[in-house]
């Protein structure tokens, strides 16, 4: 598995980093995603 070995070599902050990065991402496709969707109900 190739996600087990990196997640071995990664440090504590490297782990934290990446979730703030998938964090920032869930954030950026939910404000996108309610963008999209929110004019269509009003319409």
């Amino acid at each position: 598995m190739a996600t087990q070995t990196t997640l071995r070599g990664m440090t504590a902050t490297d782990r934290i980093l990446a979730w703030a990065m998938m964090a920032g991402l869930v954030a950026a496709l939910l404000r996108s995603a309610e963008a999209a969707v929110l004019p269509a109900h009003f319409v």
